[in-house]
């Protein structure tokens, strides 16, 4: 009906509203810094890019990478600014998550038939490796530094996101995912402190997505973070900042974990227009809080204009009236 099309809403009399979100019809990774200005940009274009996430070492950016129809994990080279290709399946892949070495990537792919996670070597040598399988829709959204813990987004039909954890030679847990929250209610998008003692996410548990806070793995001193809308939350490396985005705006908020976890005044930094449109995490940011990897059109520049369609029922009949003759 129309491509390059988001936030969409009809009338009851047929008024067509949306906004119009198309650029130059290709994705690319840039460094912002803290108040918005484009300090360069990340490897190559590609079709669509989904779900940035830099390596440890800050060298590279794994990303869902969209190109000639099929969805791959791809990896992005800062320094030399190419892209490698890591997984070749027809089937989907989504959400990649550097292992703490940033030797392996895991992701989530559906060729099993259900959404399951595997892992590969970050080199691209060697063969995927099943990683968790279970009756669910499974994704991975954090590794913990210390390689104990994996944290999921995890929902079964008809179901809400829920969120859990599996514990990596753990003894009699190992290799099972362990509820972490499951509600009623929506929650999701994981992060986990670069300490491992608190995960953040979000969850619609107020009636609209807020970020909150608890320990981990035991949970508990639930503490919300964001006031006015709140999704996609990010730790600073050293854990005294967390990131999150309200409406198109990245915000940042000074934190501390010790004797427990307190929250300061949020400052907003900077409008990332389109960020919430996409599925999933869609920026990263550096260890020291100073840049961050957001996704922007490698063409022209995005256009925030909205249109409006009158009469679109009227238009949307003819068109059907004239594919059945």
């Amino acid at each position: 009906i129309r491509e390059g099309a988001g936030y969409v809403s009809v009338a009851r009399d047929g008024t067509l509203v949306y906004q119009e979100t198309g650029g130059g019809g290709s994705d690319q990774l840039v460094w912002k810094s803290r108040t918005g200005e484009k300090l360069g940009v990340i490897g190559q274009p590609q079709e669509h890019i989904y779900t940035p996430l830099l390596s440890p070492d800050g060298t590279k950016v794994a990303v869902w990478g969209h190109e000639n129809g099929n969805d791959d994990i791809w990896i992005q080279d800062v320094a030399r600014g190419l892209k490698t290709r890591l997984t070749f399946d027809p089937a989907g892949e989504d959400r990649p998550i550097w292992s703490p070495d940033g030797r392996r990537v895991a992701f989530a792919s559906n060729r099993s038939g259900n959404w399951d996670v595997f892992i590969k070597a970050a080199d691209g040598t060697g063969e995927v490796e099943p990683l968790l399988a279970t009756p669910n829709n499974d994704y991975i959204t954090d590794w913990s530094r210390d390689g104990k813990y994996m944290v999921f987004d995890y929902f079964s039909t008809g179901k809400p996101l829920h969120i859990g954890y599996l514990r990596r030679g753990a003894g009699e847990n190992e290799g099972k995912v362990v509820p972490f929250l499951a509600t009623q209610f929506e929650q999701g998008g994981s992060d986990l402190s670069p300490d491992g003692r608190f995960l953040a996410y979000r969850s619609n548990e107020s009636g609209r997505y807020e970020v909150y806070v608890q320990r981990f793995p035991e949970g508990g001193d639930k503490v919300q973070v964001s006031t006015n809308g709140g999704v996609q939350p990010r730790w600073r490396g050293d854990g005294r900042e967390l990131y999150y985005v309200e409406g198109e705006t990245l915000v940042a908020v000074p934190v501390t974990t010790t004797p427990k976890f307190s929250v300061g005044k949020p400052t907003r930094l900077f409008e990332q227009p389109t960020i919430t449109l996409r599925t999933g995490q869609q920026y990263d940011v550096s260890r020291d809080g100073q840049r961050f990897v957001v996704i922007e059109s490698a063409g022209a520049e995005a256009s925030n204009a909205i249109r409006v369609v009158q009469n679109w029922f009227a238009e949307f009949r003819n068109k059907n009236q004239q594919g059945e003759k």
